[in-house]
């Protein structure tokens, strides 16, 4: 939901930049909405980096009741003459930044957020924030239904760039099989026949290598409407996710305490980058 501006009403807003796609915009908006509800401010989102990033990326947030102003961005010397000082916090690092909460004095945040860590004192709005705006279409709402009767399982296959991409590749990696056959057989210890929800950007190559040994749906039809598929994935009753923020926020959305998660150890390729945080209490690392 987009609100006016705060800076026309004279009030200062904490801004967020945005960058990435769904997964990563949802972390932002989180962390820059629990921030601004603590300071008692607005919310406002910079969309322009979106367009400017090595790889380009669209506004999504969109599917979801957010309470933010979109701004197309303001130079860093308009915030100094605006609020006085630096009012720019940039995210040391990946693992969560304690240090966050004390900054009184920035409104521009910069960084990942990929931590539950940064709005667990408010992840009630958060959650009513990420409700879905729109009525799923009929075959989704006839897919919502079977997932919710089913014992459902959202197994997410993050391929794409992670593959195409020289440079994310090198980032990210691709998870092997290996660790899809294992996280199944968790999942198996408290729901011995599962039914598989496959979720991916890449299903043709999961039609051909993914066998998991119990029955599986591919959720092959809602090309350009990831967001339909976080809410089929949402509503699940468990959920093996990638490493990646989309299929996260899957697992995360799911309110239900008995849920089991299963993640990556692995979320990097790079094994030094501390992920310590990433993962809520609760859920199981393989």
């Amino acid at each position: 939901m987009r609100q006016p501006s705060a800076l026309v009403r004279g009030v200062a807003p904490i801004t967020v930049r945005l960058i990435g796609g769904l997964g990563n915009q949802m972390f932002q908006y989180a962390a820059g909405r629990a921030f601004a509800l603590r300071r008692g401010r607005p919310l406002a989102l910079d969309i322009s980096y979106l367009g400017r990033h090595r790889t380009p990326r669209d506004y999504e947030l969109g599917c979801f009741d957010v309470h933010a102003s979109l701004d197309g961005g303001m130079p860093v010397s308009f915030l100094k003459r605006f609020f006085g000082g630096d009012p720019v916090y940039r995210e040391p690092g990946f693992a969560f930044d304690a240090s966050l909460s004390n900054v009184w004095d920035r409104s521009y945040l910069i960084g990942y957020f990929q931590s539950a860590r940064y709005f667990t004192d408010h992840a009630e709005e958060i959650r009513r924030d990420f409700q879905f705006v729109a009525e799923p279409d009929r075959r989704n709402a006839d897919l919502l239904r079977e997932i919710e009767a089913s014992p459902s399982v959202a197994v997410h296959v993050r391929r794409g760039d992670y593959v195409s991409d020289a440079t994310t590749h090198a980032v990210h990696g691709v998870l092997d099989l290996d660790y899809y056959r294992a996280a199944v057989d968790r999942i198996r210890i408290r729901q011995p026949n599962p039914r598989i929800y496959v979720f991916s950007d890449d299903l043709e190559w999961c039609k051909q290598h993914l066998s998991l040994r119990c029955a599986m749906s591919f959720m092959d039809h809602n090309a350009g409407k990831g967001f339909e598929d976080l809410r089929l994935m949402s509503r699940c009753r468990h959920h093996i996710i990638a490493n990646s923020s989309f299929s996260w926020w899957g697992a995360w959305l799911n309110p239900d305490a008995d849920r089991i998660v299963v993640g990556p150890k692995r979320w990097f390729a790079d094994s030094t980058r501390n992920t310590s945080d990433l993962y809520p209490p609760g859920w199981l690392v393989l």
